[in-house]
């Protein structure tokens, strides 16, 4: 066998090999709500279907939209199904009245958050008594 077909035959064996022997990250509560989601529904407010509220989960932190501010936080707790967020910082900026009771609704909803449940592409949010406070779908 000549000494070329040899090299590019290990060449190919080194390439695939990192791929035959990696193993999955294992699956944390943060990497599970990793990424954006943008709100669907939320109790006690109408979603605005020009600004809705989005967050993006980044490791213990999030930052986002509230319809009309743009907000950041961090997250206390988080595993098991539970969830509970740490104070939120947010713009200070006034928007029309629907707007910003969507706002309001949706503050409401991060500071009420105990429980969560992901299906799929959905994650639902409950209050402690399991009512759901609201629905986000990760957007892509």
């Amino acid at each position: 066998m000549p000494l070329r077909t040899i090299c590019l035959l290990l060449l190919m064996t080194l390439a695939a090999a990192p791929a035959a022997f990696a193993q999955a990250a294992p699956r944390t509560p943060e990497s599970e709500i990793s990424g954006a989601w943008v709100v669907v529904a939320l109790a006690g407010g109408r979603i605005a279907p020009r600004a809705p509220p989005k967050i993006v989960f980044n490791g213990r932190g999030f930052g986002g939209s509230d319809g009309c501010n743009q907000i950041g936080g961090d997250i206390k707790r988080i595993g098991r199904g539970r969830i509970a967020f740490g104070q939120t910082i947010a713009t200070m900026m006034a928007c029309d009245t629907p707007i910003m009771r969507m706002a309001g609704a949706f503050h409401r909803a991060l500071k009420a958050a105990r429980r969560y449940e992901i299906a799929g592409d959905t994650l639902r949010v409950a209050d402690a008594r399991g009512n759901v406070v609201m629905v986000l779908e990760r957007t892509r």
